[in-house]
């Protein structure tokens, strides 16, 4: 998925998910090579830049330039989705859909909600009364953040800009539980 998205805030939750994606502009994905599709070396098998300023043999530009190919966010989702349902269906011999509905993508462009919503996906958690603490919650991108010496899927810096630092994403985090649990009372 990093291929064509950063991951900004992330939880998992027993009976869903919530994830929130920066789809990356067509010229940041770059372009699938398929000479060298089978190649474990990411930066081979994937080019950002115009196939003239890569060193090739004259065979190798050919193909390349013919067959090149940039991956749709669309399909890569879709084959995300499919590829962990047959995981999961095989690993726990069974069959079917795994998620009750099908995802739902919305295009944020308001400054004020993207950090309304990153808020709360990381109180998920507390909402559904599994924990009253979300940074004891181990399956969301706030445990990232709270150990941001090795953040390893979240674009930090970007949540970083977004907040301002890290305290204040936290004290904004305190913030609206507190306003999620005084409007549910």
């Amino acid at each position: 998925m990093h291929s064509v998205a950063n991951t900004i805030s992330y939880c998992l939750i027993g009976n869903h998910f919530h994830i929130l994606l920066q789809i990356k502009n067509s010229n940041e994905i770059g372009y699938l090579i398929p000479v060298f599709a089978k190649s474990d070396n990411f930066k081979l098998k994937w080019s950002t830049t115009e196939i003239s300023h890569r060193p090739t043999t004259s065979n190798e530009e050919e193909d390349m330039s013919a067959s090149r190919k940039q991956p749709n966010p669309s399909e890569q989702f879709k084959h995300f989705f499919s590829t962990y349902t047959k995981y999961f269906n095989k690993k726990h011999n069974r069959s079917g859909s795994i998620l009750e509905k099908k995802f739902e993508r919305i295009q944020v462009e308001d400054y004020e909600y993207l950090q309304e919503l990153v808020l709360y996906i990381n109180n998920n958690p507390v909402k559904h009364g599994i924990t009253k603490d979300p940074q004891s919650y181990k399956w969301s991108s706030l445990n990232e953040v709270i150990n941001s010496n090795k953040p390893q899927i979240i674009d930090y810096k970007f949540l970083l800009e977004l907040f301002g630092d890290k305290e204040n994403f936290l004290f904004e985090l305190k913030r609206y539980q507190d306003r999620d649990i005084s409007s549910s009372e």
